[in-house]
């Protein structure tokens, strides 16, 4: 190799077809693991987005059954005398 018109020598043995076929069967297999990761990571995308919307509508549901459950307590701490009168209609 020439560098500013210098020789530079290298002590790296120089690629031979073996080498070359491993380095690409390990290329490949990191290309296949990436891709993999990749697929696993939208997937659990997809799970936490459902996950948070899930949350969401179960946290207003229980502020609703929250709500009513006060609503309930309220009612039946006014205590409402209970008579023996009949109902107007009968």
């Amino acid at each position: 190799m020439k560098t500013s018109g210098l020789d530079v020598e290298r002590d790296e043995p120089a690629l031979d077809s073996t080498m070359t076929k491993e380095l690409q069967e390990h290329v490949y297999d990191l290309q296949a693991r990436v891709s993999f990761q990749e697929d696993t990571i939208a997937q659990l995308d997809e799970v936490i987005h459902r996950q948070d919307q899930d949350i969401k509508r179960l946290s207003e549901q229980l502020a609703f059954v929250v709500s009513k459950w006060k609503d309930l307590e309220y009612w039946m701490q006014q205590k409402v005398p209970v008579t023996d009168e009949k109902p107007p209609h009968y």
